[in-house]
């Protein structure tokens, strides 16, 4: 997914401000961080396949340009708000067990 944005963000490219060069640049591994995290199923412990779907859509949240959607900026804070949520849930159960589906 992270070359095809190539063509929409410039900034990955390290073409434009300091500021917006550093922005995408966090939240692209950001956003890469939080699909790998539902992909591995693993954040503390082992996580449950609802919360790997609330990673997969914060993630792809975080890769939304905000230059080529105007609802850009808005998708990233959800996808940033539904990351926090749920890592702060994952951190506050991390010593109970997980219950995996077989």
């Amino acid at each position: 997914m992270v070359p095809f944005l190539f063509i929409v963000v410039p900034e990955l490219l390290m073409v434009g401000s300091t500021i917006g060069i550093l922005f995408v640049f966090v939240k692209s591994m950001l956003g890469i961080w939080l699909v790998s995290v539902a992909l591995m199923g693993f954040l503390i412990r082992p996580i449950s396949l609802t919360k790997r779907i609330l990673f997969v859509i914060a993630g792809t949240g975080m890769f939304v340009p905000e230059n080529f959607v105007d609802l850009g900026f808005p998708i990233s804070l959800i996808g940033l708000f539904i990351a926090v949520v749920t890592c702060a849930l994952e951190w506050r159960q991390k010593t109970e067990p997980v219950k995996l589906a077989d």
